[in-house]
């Protein structure tokens, strides 16, 4: 009933020292991906649910910080897939600015900017896993080249080269958007 735990409350009680030892790293995330405190609150106890409903998992993973890393990265991606709302609510890094194509008259609203980055984030959620997992480690989360390997057991240099393959491919994908706008 409690899985490889004896009672509920030693499940509880492990469940209690991963949120106290961890609570920092989710909350660094969730800022990440959200820009106000409500959304950001909202994203943690997502993710907390999450590790608590999968706590065997947690406790049993041999990198333990990739793996909650990982649960935190899934969770405000199913959030945002299913509260599409708050989608723009969520932060842009420089790096995805520096992606996205530019407005018209570099005058856009928030609005307009929310939308771009959501159509963005479309394209990189239409890559293949490995792919999309480098692009959302690096845009989002801002993790740098080794965490990311680290965190999703490839190499450096593998993390490097899935990046590049993924920003050619939205760079295609932009392109031909923008030229089928003007035809």
């Amino acid at each position: 009933m409690f899985g490889i735990f004896e009672t509920r409350r030693e499940r509880d009680q492990k469940f209690d020292e991963i949120f106290w030892k961890k609570r920092h790293m989710i909350e660094s995330i969730a800022k990440r991906y959200a820009r106000t405190p409500d959304l950001i609150d909202d994203l943690v106890q997502e993710i907390f649910l999450k590790i608590y409903l999968q706590l065997p998992k947690v406790l049993a993973a041999d990198n333990r910080d990739g793996y909650l890393r990982r649960l935190a990265v899934n969770s405000v991606v199913d959030y945002f897939r299913s509260h599409r709302d708050k989608a723009r609510e969520v932060a842009l890094s420089s790096e995805l600015e520096e992606v996205l194509p530019a407005p018209g008259d570099g005058h856009e609203s928030d609005t307009l900017g929310a939308q771009r980055a959501e159509r963005f984030m479309g394209m990189v959620q239409a890559l293949p896993e490995k792919r999309r997992n480098v692009m959302t480690l690096r845009i989002v989360d801002e993790l740098p080249f080794r965490d990311i390997g680290e965190t999703l057991g490839i190499s450096e240099v593998s993390a490097r080269n899935l990046f590049s393959l993924g920003m050619k491919e939205l760079k295609m994908k932009i392109l031909r958007q923008q030229e089928a706008g003007h035809a």
